[in-house]
């Protein structure tokens, strides 16, 4: 945008006039003086004599003069002192701010723009505002003020930096049609090369209201989009900005698109879990004050029935005592806090420790838990207490899910080295299977079966839990240098390998 320079003589401000009025007052009075002075009544009725510089006219005819030439030279130079004052005070009128605008919104024209333009002029006062205009002027435009080849390079750069940024952007033309796009733009929302798509499309907007409020003249607009990409609900936030050329006008815009969906989960997770975690806590604590009261305020029960009654109220604390563990551990795990005492384990030991634990809920439904034990088996380093908790967990979601008269085997043995085992560590592994002929799992939770707080929908609303356990059976494995893979098909029942580094040589565990 080109700024004509403002001629100075054109525009007689306040200060100009003020002043050159003064100077015009004086002359006047000076005129008047001169005529009026008794001096220069000639009472001598004889013809008026030739000129003489010893007139007293003379003085008075100068100092009018000077007086005169003062105003006007007065009037031409604080004139650029007038033009100065008017762009200013023109300046300091603020545009009206927009109204009907969305919070987190930032207006793009707010108003008619005011330029300030240079003034011709030689004077101290015109060179020191022009200056001051220049350098304004360049820290509002710095763009303007560069070389060809500085703006070539300087566009090479920032495309390269666009290019390698981990960030989905998308700049579109004016009507929302993609011109250029990052390579993870392109992975998030399908980008075929050679297309003309249009953002809309992609992320499925059609509300009239919100496409006009997208294409509107604001210059920053943030939204939440919830869309269906790849048969899966997806959580996008999008930023657009417009962009402006050297000029002042628009160039297309650009929008920032964030993939929220992972926090979006982990916060409906969380959700579902305190929900879950306070049924979990209300449940048990509501049967231990119910029996309680009913020992502390009923007499003469039966020796069986209080027999019952403290049955209860122990199994609904040992139950209240496994979530608060299990809460603990994985807020150690999550902190990196969890001591393991790596020592030797004995496998025959800690999985008939496991059997013990669960065989009485596997009776209560009439279940049968097999143990295929291998006679021997190689030297486990690790923590005992964390891997008995984690097996523990991986059986009684065996016990939970599986049908009355169903079965479970619990199998361990050493099988032959994988050949990606033997060349990356050069170990082997003993495996830990869990298998069980219940519902089964589909197989678009297997990715997600070991998210913290995550459940099935149909584990969900069967049974109850809090969808900790396997989140940390798996964590415990990983700390061992292990890890726990899912075999499943719905109606097919479950199988979970817990692998664990052996580290030693095989041998017979203890009474075979």
């Amino acid at each position: 945008m080109s700024v004509r320079p403002t001629n100075p003589t054109r525009h007689h401000g306040s200060i100009a006039f003020r002043v050159g009025l003064c100077f015009l007052v004086v002359s006047v009075g000076v005129w008047a003086a001169s005529l009026l002075t008794p001096d220069s009544i000639d009472e001598d009725p004889r013809p008026a004599q030739s000129f003489s510089f010893s007139s007293p006219m003379i003085p008075w005819a100068l100092v009018s003069g000077l007086v005169t030439i003062g105003g006007i030279a007065s009037i031409y130079s604080l004139s650029s002192l007038a033009c100065i004052e008017r762009q200013l005070i023109q300046a300091s009128v603020s545009p009206k701010p927009t109204t009907n605008q969305h919070p987190g919104e930032v207006d793009a024209v707010g108003g008619e723009e005011i330029v300030l333009a240079p003034i011709i002029g030689n004077d101290p006062a015109v060179r020191g505002y022009n200056a001051l205009l220049q350098a304004t002027q360049r820290s509002r435009h710095p763009v303007a003020n560069r070389s060809v080849s500085q703006l070539d390079d300087a566009a090479i750069t920032h495309a390269r930096a666009m290019r390698v940024l981990d960030t989905a952007w998308v700049i579109t033309d004016e009507g929302g049609v993609i011109r250029y796009n990052s390579p993870k733009a392109k992975g998030l929302l399908n980008l075929v090369e050679q297309t003309q798509s249009s953002l809309f499309d992609l992320l499925q907007i059609d509300e009239p209201e919100l496409i006009d409020r997208l294409l509107s003249r604001v210059r920053i607009v943030r939204i939440s989009v919830k869309i269906n990409l790849n048969t899966r609900e997806t959580h996008l936030d999008v930023v657009r900005s417009r962009l402006r050329g050297r000029d002042g006008d628009c160039e297309g815009m650009a929008w920032l698109i964030e993939d929220r969906t992972a926090q979006t989960q982990a916060i409906r997770s969380r959700d579902d879990f305190l929900m879950a975690a306070t049924h979990e806590l209300r449940t048990p604590l509501t049967n231990m004050r119910a029996y309680a009261e009913a020992l502390a305020a009923e007499e003469g029960v039966e020796i069986e029935d209080q027999k019952q009654f403290c049955n209860v109220i122990v199994s609904e604390s040992v139950r209240m005592g496994r979530l608060v563990d299990q809460l603990l551990s994985m807020g150690q795990i999550e902190a990196g806090s969890l001591v393991i005492e790596n020592r030797e384990v004995d496998l025959h030991q800690l999985l008939g420790d496991v059997q013990s634990q669960v065989l009485g809920q596997a009776e209560e439904k009439h279940q049968t838990i097999q143990m295929e034990i291998a006679d021997k088996l190689p030297t486990v380093i690790g923590d005992a207490d964390h891997l008995r908790s984690a097996i523990n967990n991986l059986v009684g979601n065996a016990v939970k899910y599986t049908p009355e008269h169903g079965i479970i085997i619990i199998r361990c043995h050493h099988p032959d080295p994988k050949p990606e085992r033997e060349t990356s560590a050069s170990r082997s592994f003993v495996c830990i299977e869990i298998i069980d002929n219940g519902p089964g799992i589909a197989e678009e939770d297997h990715s997600r079966i070991f998210e913290k707080f995550y459940r099935c929908q149909d584990s969900a609303a069967s049974q109850r839990g809090n969808g900790l356990g396997l989140s940390l059976a798996q964590e415990v494995a990983r700390l061992h240098g292990g890890d726990i893979r899912l075999e499943s098909q719905p109606g097919q029942g479950s199988h979970f390998i817990l692998e664990l580094p052996a580290t030693g040589v095989a041998r017979s565990g203890l009474g075979h």
